[in-house]
């Protein structure tokens, strides 16, 4: 399952399914709520996805720029070699 992360109307951070790869980073979404709780809301498939300029923008930029990833923890030695 792929999941993507939101925000609701209420600012709630939502999870929803998006195996589909239907929605973008920047896209809105609207999904059917699974399941709600006071800090978060877990949602299934997109009902509907609105296209914005923000998510096309997020798009060109990976596409030019490849994927990076922020690496969070602990270094690696070879890391600690090169410094």
């Amino acid at each position: 399952m792929n999941r993507m992360n939101g925000r609701s109307a209420d600012f709630r951070l939502t999870h929803f399914d998006n195996s589909a790869k239907l929605a973008r980073p920047g896209d809105l979404v609207e999904v059917k709520v699974e399941e709600a709780f006071a800090n978060h809301i877990v949602a299934g498939q997109p009902i509907k996805v609105t296209k914005t300029i923000g998510a096309a923008a997020h798009a060109a930029w990976v596409e030019d720029n490849g994927d990076k990833k922020i690496l969070l923890g602990i270094p690696t030695l070879a890391s600690l070699k090169s410094l």
